[in-house]
């Protein structure tokens, strides 16, 4: 449902080439939404990604394999959520 989304949120782990997200990903940049894309450090296509990102101005972080790495990942995606609801009058409960 990206045409009514606020906010995409992809991530591409390092143990797929995960196909299905990076039509995703491309259909989202193509649109123009606002996104945040976590890339795990040993993702095989991460250049890819990295450079789409860049070039469209697509926030991306990298993000350490692991437990630690994800939930620091989290916290952006909480941060940019809030922000997304604070822009619209909205807040977390």
């Amino acid at each position: 449902m990206q045409s009514v989304s606020d906010l995409i949120i992809v991530y591409f782990g390092s143990k797929t080439d995960a196909p299905v997200s990076l039509m995703e990903f491309g259909m989202a940049v193509r649109r123009g939404k606002k996104m945040i894309v976590g890339i795990e450090k040993g993702y095989r296509k991460s250049g890819y990604v990295m450079a789409v990102c860049q070039r469209e101005g697509v926030e991306w972080a990298n993000v350490d394999a692991g437990e630690d790495g994800v939930k620091a990942f989290a916290a952006v995606v909480k941060e940019r959520v809030e922000e997304v609801l604070q822009e619209r009058g909205v807040g977390l409960a």
